[in-house]
């Protein structure tokens, strides 16, 4: 694919140096100049070598230039030439010298204007515009088989400089990303894009008119959360935010782009200009290189990744660079109100594409980062998934490395799993091991993985790990899977530890309550000294009971919380126990009683501020917003609340609850939050289509919790969901339904406890 010349109607035409030898070529350069329009003959950078000849001392590049421009003075005889001087050179903060377009400069050798008259210099103007699509052109034309990466920061990032306190006004600053794979046919933008001022609306039609044509293409942005620059730093660069942003968030996109090959593939980075950081080639380099040189060795799918072009570039002058800026207008509705039908869609589509992710600054610097390094190193990379913070895994781990999870658990051997099962059951305690082993879960093909095992031993320890995880999560299929490993073998012969058989008779407890089958409830001992399987076993008593609900059940099942809590010293493990008795409260119709524990007497006794709480504990969450609701709170104590709410909104349990329970209480309210009911809203009637709410426990609480909000005339058809979650559920819990089916009275009747 050679260069082509260009002619559009409001500029000179512009035509590659070497058309100048093709006879038909010159025939409508001399027919365009005969008609007094000018030329623009341009020489750029890979075609030095084969378009020009020189002598052997001609190494410089002002003799080639000249060189250059006599040979077009000979091709075109009569007409005037003259070298364009732009882009311009200036000195910038670094005392030196810099162009003005560096990416321009570095591409383009050499622009002649050919006229036939003199051209003055205020007609330059009208060149520089004919250079910039020529370039366009060309970048376009190498950009076929690559993958593209544009990056555009929205807002001044004041945040990041001043600190979280440091700005009253609504957080605007975020990053964006897109990311383009090859034989992307995606026009360009007018160098003037602009997302902002007059002309911004049509601007912005045109870019998403033109990424809505493409399926394939990748979103990304990172909105600010957390994080500060130390502005003590003399290094203008270094205290600049959008370069922390920029070496922050690159990596993630990187790392999903990598997913998305199979064979080697160059790939170009382009981020727009802002601030101190000049544009040029120096300042992506360094980050891409050292990420590269970490992770080629030991992943086989980076090292398909050749980077090629990386460059920041000022405005205008990558044909794409304008289709970040529309991303971060999208992201923040700066149009959504004056689009309508096919606009309105498209908006609507790409918006819902976009992989949308906070920006935490130490969790991205430091340990993202740090795992990103490790993940060519499966044992220690899966090991330290239980090092991230629960937030973490479900803003970045979950999101960005499930692929190189499943690359690194399917190099284990059955020494690597052993003393990963092991890691896994020492961290089974903490929030974090639960979420780190639950990804791990998510991630493990379980039947192929047994294969691999030779030790009764290690497979028993295996089924138990993934059965315990299936239960947290629903996943009912490979809960009963697990099951019937573990009794095979027990059948065949295998005799496990008494606290391991201790400990599958609790997960068997756990997934039967996930059924409504509480069969299983026995009598329990208080006296005495109690292992860790022991105290697990009487939680499970403890729970089973509460949702069971019968007035002796509850009442056993607040002595044995009240047991458990005076015996309990880890902080997760109070709170824990806290939450569920409130939750006790509550069932008993103390909603007062419940939300001046979960706010007064949880404060007293843990360490973790309550802001962080509201903010990290999607548990704790579930449990206040009903208290507040249910006790008739006023919107105050919603306005302190709404801000966190959001952020604890996936597709896991108890997401529903937290959803259904704020709208229960702006529904209460009547007044103002109609953002916040409005996300709340969505979150709930997209869980409908996730596998986890389609059945038995989770499913059930989903379905009642729409059939109330529809009684409330919120636009659900609840009946038909809960008609199906019922007919896809086991036996035991359609038994429930039928003893306690939902009903205008009380349309949560079939849920007691923490399920309600």
């Amino acid at each position: 694919m050679k260069r082509e010349m260009i002619y559009k109607s409001d500029q000179p035409m512009s035509v590659p140096y070497s058309k100048l030898d093709d006879p038909d070529c010159l025939k409508m350069v001399n027919q365009c100049l005969d008609n007094d329009e000018p030329v623009l003959v341009t020489l750029f950078r890979e075609s030095v070598n084969n378009e020009l000849e020189t002598l052997d001392e001609l190494p410089m590049m002002l003799k080639m230039q000249l060189n250059a421009t006599y040979d077009v003075s000979k091709k075109l005889p009569g007409r005037k030439c003259r070298i364009l001087d732009w882009p311009r050179k200036y000195r910038s903060g670094h005392d030196i010298q810099r162009s003005s377009h560096p990416y321009i400069d570095y591409r383009c050798r050499l622009a002649v204007m050919v006229a036939n008259e003199v051209i003055e210099k205020e007609e330059d103007e009208l060149f520089n515009k004919t250079l910039f699509s020529a370039i366009h052109d060309d970048t376009l034309r190498q950009s076929s088989k690559k993958w593209v990466i544009l990056g555009d920061e929205t807002g001044g990032l004041e945040k990041l400089r001043d600190g979280p306190k440091g700005q009253a006004t609504k957080n605007r600053d975020a990053m964006c990303w897109i990311a383009i794979p090859p034989g992307t046919k995606l026009p360009a933008l007018d160098p003037d894009f602009h997302c902002t001022g007059e002309g911004a609306l049509q601007f912005y039609k045109e870019a998403i008119q033109n990424l809505a044509e493409h399926d394939s293409i990748l979103y990304f942005t990172f909105q600010y959360d957390e994080g500060r620059i130390n502005q003590k730093n003399k290094n203008k660069q270094v205290k600049d935010p959008h370069l922390a942003v920029w070496s922050d968030t690159l990596p993630l996109v990187l790392e999903a782009v990598s997913n998305r090959i199979t064979t080697n593939v160059d790939v170009d980075v382009f981020v727009e200009q802002v601030g101190p950081l000049e544009s040029g080639r120096d300042m992506l380099t360094p980050i891409i290189q050292q990420l590269s040189n970490a992770l080629s060795p030991m992943r086989e799918k980076w090292t398909k990744l050749r980077f090629d072009e990386m460059w920041v570039v000022s405005k205008g002058e990558h044909p794409w660079i304008g289709y970040p800026d529309a991303l971060g207008a999208m992201l923040y509705h700066r149009f959504t109100g004056k689009l309508v039908g096919k606009n309105k869609q498209r908006n609507s589509d790409i918006f819902e594409a976009i992989t949308k992710s906070p920006y935490r600054q130490k969790s991205l610097n430091v340990d993202v980062q740090n795992l990103l390094k490790n993940s060519g190193k499966p044992l220690i990379f899966l090991k330290s998934l239980s090092d991230i913070s629960p937030q973490d895994l479900r803003d970045y781990v979950d999101v960005f490395f499930s692929q190189a999870i499943r690359e690194c658990l399917s190099k284990l051997n059955e020494g690597d799993w052993q003393r990963l099962l092991s890691h896994m059951m020492e961290t089974s305690r903490t929030k974090q091991g639960q979420s780190a082993t639950e990804l791990i879960h998510r991630n493990t093909d379980i039947n192929a993985t047994l294969e691999r095992f030779k030790s009764d031993s290690t497979k028993f320890d295996f089924a138990l790990a993934m059965l315990g995880t299936s239960n947290h999560v629903g996943a009912k299929n490979q809960a009963e899977l697990c099951k019937e490993i573990a009794q095979e073998l027990i059948a065949g012969g295998f005799k496990p530890r008494l606290e391991r058989m201790m400990k599958l008779k609790n997960l068997l407890i756990g997934k039967s309550d996930n059924y409504f089958d509480f069969a299983h409830i026995e009598e329990y001992d208080l006296s005495g000294e109690k292992g860790e399987e022991e105290m697990r076993f009487l939680g499970a008593q403890a729970q089973s009971r509460a949702l069971e609900g019968t007035q002796n059940n509850f009442i056993e099942a607040q002595e044995i919380e009240r047991y458990l809590l005076e015996n309990t010293s880890h902080e997760d493990d109070i709170l824990r126990r806290m939450i569920l008795h409130a939750e006790l409260l509550m069932d008993s119709g103390d909603f007062i009683g419940a939300h001046q524990y979960l706010t007064s007497e949880v404060e007293s006794q843990l360490s973790v501020s309550s802001e962080e709480r509201m903010k990290k504990e999607a548990y704790y969450m579930a449990s206040l917003v009903k208290s507040c609701a249910l006790s008739g709170q006023p919107s105050s104590s919603l306005e302190i609340m709404k801000n966190f709410i959001p952020g604890l909104l996936n597709s896991h349990h108890p997401s529903q609850r937290i959803a259904y329970w704020t709208l229960r209480w702006t529904h209460a309210l009547n007044s103002g939050f109609e953002n916040l009911s409005k996300i709340c809203f969505k979150k709930i009637t997209s869980l409908t289509k996730e596998p986890l709410f389609t059945h038995d426990a989770p499913g059930v609480i989903l379905a009642c919790e729409l059939l109330d909000l529809q009684s409330k005339g919120f636009d659900i058809d609840g009946k038909k969901f809960f008609n199906a979650v019922k007919k896809n559920s086991q036996e035991t819990t359609q038994a429930w339904l039928e003893l306690h089916p939902p009903n205008e009275e009380d349309w949560l009747a079939p849920l007691n406890f923490n399920y309600r």
